[in-house]
């Protein structure tokens, strides 16, 4: 009987994964790279993209810093997040390195922002608020 018991245990985990998978609790959401600007020393990517996840996503643009080599993760921006604030703003932000480990963000005072981080790994990054 003990060998039962442990056959039933694994098919019972895998129907429960499958049935998750099937009801759609994975991430819905698509990144789509708008633009690339490695630091100074080519050491890291300021990844620029916008994530939807369903119809009714506004203009967004995330800003994720990785390794120069990395690819894009399927997550939200690492370092900055902000939308257009239902149409208010056209310019959301717009990245650039000051040196190898100083990321300045110049971002619209109109956008209605949702993440900015002050440091991503040794990277340190600056604000700059336009008006």
């Amino acid at each position: 009987m003990p060998r039962l018991i442990n056959i039933r245990v694994p098919v019972a985990c895998f129907l429960a994964i499958a049935c998750l998978q099937l009801t759609g609790c994975r991430d819905k959401c698509r990144n789509k790279v708008e633009a690339q600007q490695f630091s100074t020393g080519k050491t890291w990517n300021a990844v620029t993209f916008s994530r939807n996840c369903d119809a009714s996503s506004g203009n967004n643009l995330q800003i994720s810093i990785l390794p120069a080599d990395a690819k894009l993760p399927g997550a939200p921006g690492n370092a900055f997040s902000a939308d257009d604030n239902q149409g208010i703003t056209n310019f959301i932000a717009q990245p650039q390195w000051i040196s190898d480990h100083v990321l300045q963000i110049t971002y619209s005072s109109r956008a209605h922002i949702f993440r900015k981080e002050i440091h991503v790994g040794p990277v340190e990054i600056h604000y700059v608020e336009q008006r």
